[in-house]
């Protein structure tokens, strides 16, 4: 079984997510159980090869910084919105 590890970007205690109950491609805000501060956590699922990660930040990440996060294949987890699609 595979289980869901993150790091609390402020003093770096380690969360464990073994029932993967945090929706993917939500950013979610999390209180450290160890240092007591609160963070902000992801698990991307990238559109193109399915592989999923998780992103932490000390604060809430701008709507603009999650399409520009990049999965090991070479996509962004988010898909581009085609803007040349008209009606």
């Amino acid at each position: 079984m595979t289980v869901l590890t993150f790091s609390c970007p402020h003093c770096g205690n380690v969360f464990e997510d073994p029932y993967e109950v945090l929706d993917d491609n939500r950013v979610l805000e999390i209180r450290c159980d160890e240092c007591k501060r609160k963070f902000a956590a992801a698990t991307m699922e990238c559109h193109r090869c399915g592989r999923e990660e998780t992103f932490t930040w000390p604060e809430v990440p701008s709507a603009d910084a999650l399409p520009m996060l990049t999965c090991a294949c070479g996509s962004t987890f988010i898909a581009p919105v085609d803007d040349d699609e008209g009606p």
